[in-house]
């Protein structure tokens, strides 16, 4: 019993600048690019064929008129008034016109690469792009030489890590979601500016929100300002309130007025509240996402108001616990709250013996705090003890160690 027939590896480079004839063999003209399906997935399938003509014309024929590879010949399957001309549709890409010689991010490696040529594999039930080469071994094919091989000379990328940044597809950018935001950052800064923001606008708000902060801050803002102002906002919106308020402070101020206009009415004031601070305060560097609960919640209703609020890491350091008109009365450590008794008050088991400083407390003074008590975060009050918002351990770290990316403080907004 014979097994099925094993696939034919095949390579773009050598399927360009190949003679088509049809049915009759009659000339048709030569192999100029092909039409693949390039939704995500591990291969994809080629879907046409396009064809230079001796007029220099195009012509985008079906593959499923193309019966297979003759000699020095690709033959179709009927004759050239018969075959059905191709349009491209929503996910399909021109493997030469968009891939070959273009950029590509290599998902696994989160690495941009130059493509050099396109694996193919020929089976039974068609042609199929199975990765990509970005090495020198591709060069030298398309020169020429159909073997070379050694150590480093083939990159090949399977289809599945490539996502190609010259064509226009529905899923155009999905495999990025995948990544961690710092990755997805560094590789937009490594792409033109077009194609930096292009990124920004098809990841969904909370990827882009996740991934802004991460960047360069000139590169931040210049993003910010060519995003259509709804999506700005909603990117925005995703942000912790510190972030989004240093980078609209980056923007000229029309732009920054403009983009705040779009922005949800409770994420706006929040914003708006944090640039009315001194750029070297306190109140500058605090995020207004933090955890208050009264003093006469009990230890499980707390739990429960946690579940419900699904805090993130950084707004989980500390609980803090405040009366009816939101004064600090103390600070509440998780631990605290998991080993006390379901129905105990918070006010018996929280420290009142908080460290916290005001709005206008200069930076040094937070930084020395932040030493001196060894914290993860500190509270930051207004006049009247009321809890305004919250300095992190990172916003401090941010401020202190220099780095390319360091995020520039915001500018007062009337």
């Amino acid at each position: 019993m014979t097994g099925a027939p094993k696939p034919h590896h095949r390579h773009l480079s050598h399927l360009l600048g190949l003679r088509v004839v049809d049915a009759s063999r009659a000339a048709v003209g030569k192999v100029h690019d092909l039409v693949v399906q390039a939704a995500r997935g591990p291969e994809a399938r080629v879907t046409g064929l396009v064809v230079l003509d001796r007029s220099g014309d195009e012509h985008r024929i079906s593959w499923e008129d193309v019966k297979g590879q003759e000699a020095q010949a690709l033959v179709l399957a009927v004759a050239l008034k018969d075959v059905r001309e191709k349009a491209l549709t929503g996910n399909e890409i021109l493997l030469a016109d968009h891939l070959l010689d273009k950029k590509i991010i290599d998902a696994r490696k989160k690495k941009i690469r130059r493509v050099s040529d396109v694996d193919l594999e020929e089976r039974g039930d068609g042609l199929f792009v199975v990765a990509v080469d970005a090495g020198v071994a591709g060069m030298v094919r398309r020169l020429g030489f159909r073997s070379l091989s050694g150590p480093g000379l083939a990159r090949h990328i399977p289809w599945a890590d490539v996502e190609p940044l010259e064509a226009e597809t529905k899923s155009r950018f999905e495999r990025l979601e995948d990544l961690h935001p710092a990755d997805i950052a560094d590789l937009v800064e490594e792409m033109h500016p077009t194609q930096a923001t292009e990124v920004l606008e098809k990841l969904d708000p909370e990827t882009a929100g996740a991934t802004l902060p991460e960047m360069e801050p000139g590169m931040q803002a210049d993003i910010l300002e060519h995003l259509e102002p709804e999506k700005a906002a909603d990117i925005l919106e995703e942000m912790p309130p510190d972030d989004a308020a240093d980078l609209l402070g980056d923007l000229p101020k029309d732009v920054a007025r403009e983009i705040m206009e779009d922005m949800q009415k409770e994420e706006k004031e929040e914003v708006q509240e944090l640039l009315r601070h001194g750029e070297d305060t306190a109140g500058g560097i605090m995020t207004t996402d933090f955890v208050a609960l009264p003093g006469t919640m009990t230890a499980e209703g707390a739990i429960q108001k946690l579940r419900e609020l699904a805090p993130g890491p950084e707004m989980a350091y500390y609980l803090y616990v405040v009366d009816g008109e939101e004064k600090l009365l103390g600070v509440l450590p998780l631990r605290n709250l998991i080993i006390a008794r379901p129905e105990t008050p918070l006010h018996e088991i929280m420290n009142a013996e908080v460290v916290s400083v005001r709005t206008v407390t200069a930076f040094k003074k937070v930084a020395d705090l932040f030493a001196k008590y060894n914290l993860l975060a500190l509270p930051v009050v207004d006049s009247q003890g009321k809890l305004e918002g919250v300095v992190t351990v990172d916003d401090v770290i941010e401020e202190i160690v220099p780095r390319v990316w360091r995020k520039r403080r915001p500018r007062k907004f009337s």
